[in-house]
């Protein structure tokens, strides 16, 4: 089989599927038109399949990036559907493909197909690799690079900006900033465009990163703390929140739940998130709230940069970019603000992530 350069990758995947649908089910790789995404597989049936072919990187799914794909393949526009190939697919993330039809097959023999002409059911679950992957190297999965990626997946103008503004504008270290962007030239996602300037690529594989890095570094180095405020109606509370923090200068941001139902008008939460600087917090010294790590009804995230506050919100409540709110909801991971994030991205981010 003459395979394009790219399938040798997802060898094992095809190795997996293969043997499940034996000899009577041959498969195929096929290269797409240049419109089209790059790889099609082939499944020889009567008639015959043909599969969109999605694939990402991570050593293993966590439940914030299988809702992400999900969102991903869903919004994909025309042609055939897809079918997610991937390192490993631990089961709890499994279960959330198959709940949204989504066809999958992993390198260690986990898959799910199903076709209805002709009737043909792959449901191979449990298996999990001999050595659990390390997490990514390098600094484009730590808190530093993803700040950088954030700025650049809302403006991807942000790529020819000198290294300072980049710097300034992500909270970040001139140095981590060079770094970041060296690395992203050598990923392919920094090119150079016409007139020799550098320009942002392979948009939606970036996105998939941050995803990941969200949930694992960046979330985490913002020091969430959650609290139990008197005020228990979350609109409310940031209403009063604002007319604290805008008297006092505060630099803050709201995002989760709240963000994504002023940004859609999708969702009434149960609770609030903010970004929320220094000054903010020692406005809020006065507010009779408690830490209340379990069931608290208000998020404080420290706000690392301005790169954070989107430009476009509207409204009189200072929102978040589209892509952290994105995130924030992901990592929420509670069926209605899911569902918001979908809305999230089929409106804001599905069309700007680019390929």
């Amino acid at each position: 089989m003459n395979m394009h350069p790219i399938a040798y990758t997802l060898k094992p995947c095809l190795d997996h599927l293969g043997t499940t649908l034996g000899r009577d089910v041959p498969l195929r790789l096929e290269a797409g038109p240049r419109a089209a995404p790059e790889l099609v597989l082939v499944v020889k049936t009567r008639p015959g399949t043909r599969l969109r072919v999605e694939t990402t990187k991570a050593p293993r799914l966590l439940n914030a990036q299988a809702d992400h794909l999900i969102h991903r393949l869903r919004a994909a526009k025309g042609g055939a559907p897809a079918i997610l190939f991937a390192p490993w697919i631990p089961e709890a993330q499994a279960d959330r493909l198959r709940a949204a039809g989504v066809f999958f097959a992993d390198a260690v023999g986990n898959a799910y197909l199903r076709l209805d002409r002709p009737l043909l059911v792959v449901d191979v679950r449990g298996r999990r690799p001999e050595t659990l992957s390390r997490a990514e190297p390098g600094r484009l999965v730590e808190a530093g690079g993803l700040k950088v990626i954030l700025q650049l997946l809302e403006q991807p103008e942000a790529a020819t900006r000198p290294y300072r503004a980049l710097a300034r504008e992500t909270g970040t270290a001139l140095g981590t900033v060079a770094n970041v962007l060296r690395e992203l030239r050598i990923a392919g996602h920094l090119v150079k465009g016409p007139g020799g300037a550098q320009q942002l690529e392979k948009r939606t594989d970036l996105l998939d990163l941050f995803i990941k890095g969200y949930a694992l570094k960046l979330r985490p180095a913002c020091h969430p703390a959650r609290y139990r405020h008197e005020e228990r109606a979350p609109r409310r509370l940031a209403g009063r929140l604002a007319g604290i923090l805008t008297r006092r200068q505060a630099r803050w941001a709201v995002t989760g739940g709240v963000a994504g139902g002023e940004m859609t008008r999708h969702l009434e939460t149960d609770a609030l998130a903010i970004f929320l600087d220094d000054v903010g917090r020692e406005a809020l010294k006065g507010e009779r709230m408690l830490p209340d790590p379990d069931g608290g009804n208000l998020t404080i995230l420290e706000y690392f940069a301005p790169c954070i506050t989107w430009g476009k919100a509207p409204g009189r409540l200072p929102l978040a970019t589209p892509h952290l709110v994105y995130a924030e909801l992901l990592h929420d991971g509670r069926p209605r603000e899911v569902e918001t994030a979908r809305v999230i991205y089929d409106r804001f981010l599905g069309g700007r992530a680019g390929r």
